[in-house]
């Protein structure tokens, strides 16, 4: 079974989630696409145009972008899966930012400052909606 991983980022996955990948899919192909994002087709076309028996795709973008994908993965046959992290410290001197576990945490930055984020889990997106109403 030929397996794919899209993953959607400004950064490369952490060594902790390529091992956990590994653990879930067994042998998999991961294919990262890094960079500026347009938008959810912009994806969806690049997903599609690979041939796999299983594809997965793990987007950090927008929540609406995330939404978009969601509902081409169900058309098109393909998962959208969360990188679930958390929050582990935050701090706003950019001179005393203090050691990392590189397997599973990164530093990002915020506004004035940063933030320690840890790898936590995987999870299958099932449904998004947003919900709009009018602003009176």
């Amino acid at each position: 079974m030929s397996v794919i991983v899209f993953w959607i980022s400004r950064h490369e996955p952490l060594p902790a989630q390529i091992e956990r990948l590994r653990e879930i899919l067994g042998n998999y192909e991961l294919k990262p696409i890094i960079g500026r994002i347009p938008n959810a087709e912009y994806i969806d076309r690049i997903v599609t145009s690979h041939d796999a028996d299983r594809k997965i795709v793990i987007p950090v973008l927008p929540l609406s972008m995330v939404a978009r994908l969601v509902n081409l993965g169900k058309r098109h046959g393909y998962e959208v899966w969360w990188a679930e992290m958390r929050e582990v410290r935050r701090g706003s001197n950019m001179t005393s930012i203090p050691q990392i576990d590189p397997n599973r945490q990164a530093i990002l930055p915020t506004d004035g400052g940063w933030k320690i984020v840890e790898f936590v889990r995987f999870r299958r997106i099932v449904d998004i909606r947003i919900v709009f109403e009018e602003v009176r």
